[in-house]
């Protein structure tokens, strides 16, 4: 549900893998700024859909955000 993973190596040298596939997911993140156009500061959850133009490409989001009250 929060889009993190969990490797649970059978073996030591098993560790080397993933720990490549760990480096090449941080080195593919992007952070992307979003402001809505709703300004009421509530606490309640808003919903945010990512997508992409580009075939074969894997989003992971949170799938929105709770607002800050003031």
């Amino acid at each position: 549900m929060s889009g993190g993973a969990a490797y649970f190596p059978m073996d030591v040298m098993m560790l080397v893998t993933d720990y490549r596939r760990i480096l090449d997911e941080l080195r593919r993140r992007y952070v992307i700024a979003y402001e809505s156009s709703n300004r009421l500061r509530d606490g309640n959850w808003r919903s945010v859909e990512i997508g992409s133009g580009r075939d074969g490409v894997q989003l992971r989001s949170r799938g929105g955000y709770y607002t800050r009250v003031q």
